[in-house]
């Protein structure tokens, strides 16, 4: 093989939760079951990432042993978030939200 002069393989220098990661995509894509899989992936665990399901958004039931709940509305979502944050003990296994 020729010696390469330029490129490199980039190495992770710190955990892969401590990254902030955006999912985008249509409807039906994988986008929920990606981000529960990654959480799992991570941590070891089907609490590694909670779901969050805001307004009329359907409850991914689609998934076995999803972790999340359900928020009516916005304020719900951040009380929710909050208690993710501020109470980490109750919830050990959760990198991802």
């Amino acid at each position: 093989m020729a010696e390469r002069k330029f490129g490199r393989i980039n190495k992770m220098k710190t955990r892969f939760q401590d990254y902030n990661y955006i999912i985008n995509g249509e409807g039906g894509v994988g986008k929920t079951s990606l981000a529960h899989q990654l959480g799992k992936e991570v941590t070891g665990s089907d609490e590694g990432t909670f779901i969050i399901t805001l307004g009329g958004e359907p409850s991914p039931e689609h998934i076995p042993n999803a972790f999340g709940d359900v928020a009516k509305d916005f304020k719900t979502f951040t009380q929710i978030v909050k208690e993710l944050c501020e109470n980490k003990e109750a919830y050990p296994d959760t990198v991802f939200i």
